[in-house]
């Protein structure tokens, strides 16, 4: 949830939550702003580790029962709250809350894990986003046989949590190889692409790949993943090739060019010149790296 949330890029996060009100009570004897901070940070500590971020970002909103009255709608605003329903339209009117629903408005499920919340805030994110304004460079990234190879010896880590009694994986998965990542961030800092994971690890989702490329200290930035419409999200066999959900991506998303690194030719034909074929028990190597420079510099 934090990852998520720095990532959009919120100027504040108002805490609407009954707490306000009890933490502000006379009985609780938390008679600053400062202390009441630290307890709400106290009580949210396993989800925000970073306290110094949380204390910064947080605002308290005091008398929760009037809540909706504090959003300025003139302002950039987006409000999740399991009696959304109720709160908002009590102060700004059925009509209102129906039409953003879903877009500002998230009503949340208070019986999930937060799944709900963190799909609605990362497609905040990618709709806020300017990934659809050309002029971009785009990696489309494999990572078996890219990043990933048969050699562990090498690992790149980052902050990764590693599984215990493993030293070559985490709960994503086997770590990638340290000098492939490492030619990926020169052809990130040569070119200034930025990445759309076209890897099958996208099965995991677009918050969990972004959660993995945040821990394990990954070059550039992530922005997508392409659309799975392929045999193995689809169960058919009559599914999009890899090249096809590429394809389609770009339809949706337009740049000024593209580099595809894979180790495996499921492409169209008008995408061979944009392609560069890695060995799989090698990776990413050096004569990649130049090839692929080339393709985002033409």
């Amino acid at each position: 949830m934090e990852n998520v949330l720095k990532k959009s890029n919120f100027e504040f996060i108002a805490c609407v939550s009954g707490w306000v009100d009890i933490f502000a009570s006379e009985v609780m004897k938390l008679n600053t702003l400062d202390k009441r901070k630290e307890a709400m940070y106290r009580k949210l500590a396993p989800i925000f580790p970073d306290k110094k971020w949380f204390m910064e970002k947080i605002i308290l909103i005091p008398d929760t029962d009037n809540r909706c009255k504090y959003i300025d709608l003139n302002s950039d605003w987006y409000y999740v709250d399991d009696w959304a329903d109720k709160f908002f339209t009590d102060v700004h009117g059925e009509v209102f809350y129906k039409k953003e629903k879903d877009n500002r408005i998230l009503l949340c499920d208070h019986r999930s894990d937060g799944e709900d919340v963190l799909n609605w805030l990362t497609g905040l994110m990618i709709k806020n986003s300017t990934i659809s304004i050309p002029m971009r460079k785009i990696i489309f990234l494999d990572f078996d046989g890219v990043l990933q190879i048969d050699n562990h010896s090498n690992p790149w880590k980052g902050n990764a949590n590693l599984i215990e009694g493993y030293s070559d994986r985490d709960e994503y998965g086997l770590l990638f190889d340290y000098e492939c990542v490492e030619r990926l961030q020169q052809l990130i800092e040569a070119t200034d692409a930025e990445v759309v994971i076209s890897s099958s690890w996208r099965h995991l989702g677009l918050t969990t790949m972004m959660d993995m490329w945040m821990e394990r200290q990954m070059p550039g930035e992530l922005i997508d993943i392409i659309p799975m419409y392929d045999q193995q999200s689809t169960g058919r066999q009559n599914s999009m090739s890899r090249g096809e959900c590429i394809e389609e991506w770009l339809k949706e998303n337009k740049c000024e060019c593209y580099v595809i690194l894979d180790d495996v030719n499921d492409f169209l034909k008008e995408q061979f010149e944009y392609f560069v074929e890695t060995d799989y028990y090698l990776g990413f190597q050096d004569e990649d790296l130049e090839k692929a420079i080339g393709i985002l510099s033409s």
